[in-house]
């Protein structure tokens, strides 16, 4: 039987399918995250850590420069590009406070917390405007149906 829901919006059962690969992966990464925690080493040294942050941070401006390209010129895609960035701060201040904890040095420990202060937030902030964005659009289109 074919639900109101899937008749108002053909792709409905697409979607459908994409949430059950979603919780499929989700599942089997349940027990790949237990096999890690247990497997890892504490202490890892890696060649090319200067070219991987580097990396990271080059990725972060091309993220933020498209938001703000986005956002200045109103695009529908600056909800996905806010929640980007959005996720790679996140995982940058992880990063950087996980990395740091250890160093015998307070500053090393100081600098991260506090430019994670700074992206937590911000972080937030760029996953608000994506939401409100979406919002805003949506009750736009609302309004424009209504008339």
């Amino acid at each position: 039987m074919i639900s109101a829901a899937e008749r108002a919006w053909p792709g409905a059962g697409l979607s459908r399918w994409v949430s059950a690969g979603i919780v499929a992966l989700l599942l089997g990464l349940i027990p790949w995250t237990a096999f890690l925690a247990v497997t890892l080493h504490g202490r890892f040294e890696a060649r090319h850590w200067d070219i991987a942050w580097v990396g990271f941070d080059a990725v972060l401006i091309v993220v933020f420069a498209y938001t703000a390209w986005a956002a200045w010129f109103r695009r529908q895609i600056l909800v996905a590009a806010a929640l980007v960035a959005a996720t790679l701060l996140v995982c940058d201040a992880w990063f950087d406070v996980t990395m740091s904890l250890g160093t015998p040095i307070r500053r090393s420990r100081l600098r991260p917390l506090c430019w994670s202060s700074c992206r937590w937030p911000a972080s937030c902030s760029g996953a608000r405007t994506g939401s409100c964005c979406e919002l805003s659009r949506r009750s736009a289109r609302c309004s424009e149906m209504t008339g």
